[in-house]
Order: structure tokens, then sequence, then C-alpha cells
């Protein structure tokens, strides 16, 4: 009896392919359903990143989290981000492990049901898949810009008179290692009463903790810098580029004074592409434009030899961006809460009579004379006004979050 060998294979090769296609469609099936499923959790990712960063950055307007304003907005982008039935879990504000006091993180958590195309035919008709993002918090007391944790900053030279009459309550940082420093006006007292001026490479600024400065090397610090294209500048400089941007612009028809009044707004921007319009001659604060400290007003120029006159207190908070390269005078009078940022400024030329300061100083030469009573440093509270966030913000892992 003749067996037909060809035959034979065909069927042993028909039983084989009938054996393997379901394994096969099984395999493909489950290719489908799990490369949906990372696809959907993709999408449910970007999701929660954006209602995350998005949330945080709208609560964090004031001295306290405003986890309503946050959660608010979390809620807003998620409609218009998602792409599919993606729904809120939690929304988050938890403390910090290693910084209690300065750190917090905000965390949204989605989630969603995946339908499933091959598995439902086993049972599994969805499956929930989540995404969580946490963004970390940090307070830094400067609006996120480390420059300005400083009383005083300058990379070129700082010069003082009538150093008697002054106090400075805050860190004099100088950015540049070869600086010029020059105090005069300071005296030794004697015990019957007379008093002698010392020579100025002797001379002291009248500080919290005695009269040390500027002899000791920790006042030379390079990771601050005033020039506003320096690295150690970049948010600084993207944030006063985004000003620029999405401020309207102020032309100085008929005038080169800037007023109190021009100042109510968050943020006021002086520029026009007319050159007869733009540049700044005065800025007369003649009288309390705001008497909300928690709010900060911005002011940027960006032409003229300025000349700052502080007729009247200052109770708000005043950020002065001046990018013109000229002289930038100030004078005046009365207790003043401002940050003056001058870094192309060919010197700020600091002359008030019994003014009472708090805030910052930045720029590469400043003089300081007459008679100011005291200087005190004060952070600017960006987020006083509709200007900005008060703190430093980034993606972060689960390990510092105190659930």
């Amino acid at each position: 009896m003749k067996i037909n060998q060809g035959n034979s294979q065909r069927g042993a090769f028909l039983i084989l392919v009938a054996f393997l296609l379901p394994l096969i469609m099984a395999m493909l099936g489950f290719v489908i359903d799990f490369g949906n499923v990372y696809w959907h959790k993709s999408v449910l990712q970007n999701c929660a990143d954006a209602s995350a960063l998005g949330g945080a950055k709208a609560g964090d307007v004031g001295k306290e989290f405003n986890k309503g304003k946050a959660d608010g907005m979390a809620d807003k982008l998620l409609a218009v981000n998602k792409r599919y039935d993606s729904k809120k879990k939690s929304y988050q504000y938890l403390g910090s492990k290693s910084d209690p006091k300065n750190t917090h993180y905000y965390v949204v958590t989605l989630t969603e049901n995946v339908p499933m195309f091959f598995l439902k035919y086993f049972g599994y008709k969805e499956m929930e898949i989540e995404a969580s993002c946490n963004v970390k918090i940090q307070k830094t007391g400067s609006g996120g810009f480390p420059l300005f944790d400083n009383l005083i900053t300058f990379s070129k030279r700082l010069y003082v008179v009538n150093s008697d009459d002054k106090t400075f309550k805050g860190n004099i940082i100088h950015t540049e290692k070869n600086v010029v420093t020059d105090v005069a006006g300071y005296y030794e007292y004697y015990k019957d009463g007379n008093r002698a001026e010392m020579p100025r490479d002797k001379a002291r600024l009248h500080t919290p903790d005695g009269s040390i400065w500027p002899n000791d090397p920790s006042y030379y610090k390079t990771e601050y810098a005033v020039a506003l294209d320096a690295p150690q500048n970049e948010a600084l400089r993207e944030y006063i580029k985004g000003l620029r941007k999405d401020t309207p612009q102020t032309p100085m028809v008929n005038t080169q004074t800037v007023t109190a009044d021009m100042l109510k707004q968050s943020v006021t921007y002086i520029y026009d592409n007319d050159p007869n319009k733009r540049r700044v001659s005065e800025i007369n604060i003649d009288k309390d434009f705001d008497k909300d400290p928690n709010h900060t007003h911005v002011l940027i120029i960006t032409d003229g030899a300025v000349n700052l006159k502080f007729n009247s207190d200052v109770t708000s908070k005043l950020f002065i961006i001046n990018l013109s390269s000229e002289q930038f005078a100030i004078s005046g009078g009365g207790r003043v809460h401002a940050t003056i940022y001058a870094p192309n400024a060919t010197s700020v030329v600091w002359n008030p009579s019994n003014l009472d300061f708090y805030g910052s100083i930045a720029a590469p030469n400043i003089e300081i004379q007459a008679s100011t009573r005291s200087f005190t440093h004060e952070s600017p509270n960006i987020s006083g006004g509709a200007v900005s966030s008060n703190s430093s913000m980034s993606l972060a892992d689960n390990e510092d979050i105190e659930w």
C-alpha cells in the first residue's frame, strides 16, 4: 500500500496552521489592545502635566497658595486638552519632607477607562489607567529671581558717602572680582566724646552685625550677575521679554515724564517705535498711588537719562526695570518699597534725603549719596499683582512629597 507523502505533509501543515492561527490572532489582539492602552496613557499623562503646571501657577498668586484657583485652572486645562473620556481623580496640595516651610507640591491625578477590542471577548471590556503629575512649588522670596535676594548687587563700583548717616540691613554683593568699593564719612568714636573720620581704606558700612563691610571676601559671589544677558539671569530675562511682548505699549506723547497715575496698572511699558515718543527723562511719584502692600506694579523703560523723584511714600511694591544705557538718578524722600534694576545704566546715582528704603538695587555702578536714613532688604513680591508667580516651579518625583 502506497502513501502519498505530499498529501500527508500538506495535511500536517494545515493542522499546524489551524493550531497557530488562533495564537497569532490572540497575540495580535493583545498587541492592539495594549498598544491602544499605551497611547491613551501617553495622552492622559500630557493632560495631567498641563493641568498640574497650569493649576500650580494659577494657585501661587499671593502669600498663601489658593487651591480653589489652582483646581479651577486644572479643570479648565483638562477640558481643553483631553482627547478621550479623561476624568479627575484628585487634586492635592501637599507638603515637603525636606523643606516644609518653603516647598510644597501640587499633584494632579487623572483617570480614564480605555475600551478593549480583543480582551472584551474574554470578559475585559475596559482597562482603568491613571496618570499623575507632581509640580514642585518652591518659594524663593524674590519672585523666582535670586538676584533680588540681596539688598545691593553691583558688578563694577560701589561708592558711598556720609557712611555714618546710613544703615544697611541685607546682603551687599559684588559679582566680579576686581571691583571698586569707595566708602567715605565713616567715623570712629572715642570715650571722651570726640570722633575722627577714618581713611577710606578703613571705612565700613553700618550693618546689623556691626561695621564689617566691605573687607569680607564672602561678599564676592559669582552665582549672581547684574547683566541681563548673563546665564544666571535667564529666568529674569524671559520674564522681562514676556512682559514686553504681552503688555500694551504706553507712548510718551508731548511729555517725557512718567506720572504716578500711569503706574496704577500692574505693568507699564514705556516704548514706542517713534524715538521722539519713547524717551523718558523723569519719573515723578508725587502720591502714594496704591496703598495695598501686597500689590506689585512694574515699570519698564527702554531709553532715557531718567530722574526718579520720590515725592511721596510708596506702600505697594514698585519694580522698576530701566534698560536704558544712560545715567539713572534717584532723589526725594519718604518711605519707599521698590526694586531698582538697571543693568545697562552708566551709573545709578542715589541722592534722596530722609528716605527709608525697603527693597533691592542691582546695577553695575551704584553711587549712594546724601542722607538716606536706612536701606532694608525686601524681595519684590512679583505675585502681588497680576504679574507672575513668587515661586520657582518644576516637575518632581514622589520622593520628597509628604503624602
